[in-house]
């Protein structure tokens, strides 16, 4: 029975994919927050000339992961980085990038990443969300668990948008986001 359920959820996983591609220009999305956030960092359109250097001597998973973390650095500007578990330096160097180019800091907030196979205690994402912060899960198992945990410590705290891949989400805690979940193709 269990691999019944597990081959059941693979189905619908892969029978998702077209939504979340064409939610990742934005279609279907009527949130305006929600549909720049998609716009401008999951699916930016246009080259940054700081690209070349992080695509160079990389994987291309790992050189995908370093742009969006730069655009969320870039969009958001924290000030503060906080990590839990093993966060390449290379992740991080591109969010802190971003943040450099953005030129300027948002006092008290925060942009929490989690590393692969690392859950947050909802302390912690009470804590970022109350101040308005992101958090970054990297690297999520396929698994519908894994996936679920991360939905269900983001619905516990009220108010912000989840911004959901396969394998990476983004939770962006601001007071005035209604609680809502995006599947996108991140």
């Amino acid at each position: 029975m269990r691999n019944n359920v597990v081959t059941f959820r693979r189905l619908k996983v892969a029978l998702g994919a077209p939504l979340r591609a064409t939610r990742r220009r934005g279609h279907g999305i009527h949130s305006p927050f929600a549909f720049d956030f998609v716009r401008r960092v999951i699916a930016q359109p246009c080259r940054y000339y700081v690209y070349e250097t992080m695509d160079s001597g990389g994987s291309r998973v790992r050189g995908k992961l370093m742009r969006l973390l730069f655009r969320l650095g870039l969009f958001f500007s924290p000030a503060e980085i906080v990590t839990e578990g093993d966060v390449d330096s290379r992740l991080m160097q591109a969010l802190e990038c971003g943040v450099l180019e953005s030129g300027k800091t948002v006092d008290g907030r925060k942009i929490l990443i989690l590393a692969p196979g690392v859950m947050a205690s909802q302390e912690t994402v009470a804590e970022i969300a109350s101040a308005g912060g992101v958090i970054v899960w990297l690297g999520m198992s396929a698994a519908a668990r894994h996936r679920q945990q991360v939905g269900c410590q983001v619905v516990d705290v009220g108010h912000g948008m989840l911004f959901r891949g396969a394998t990476t989400a983004v939770y962006v805690g601001y007071h005035k986001l209604p609680c809502q979940r995006f599947d996108v193709w991140i």
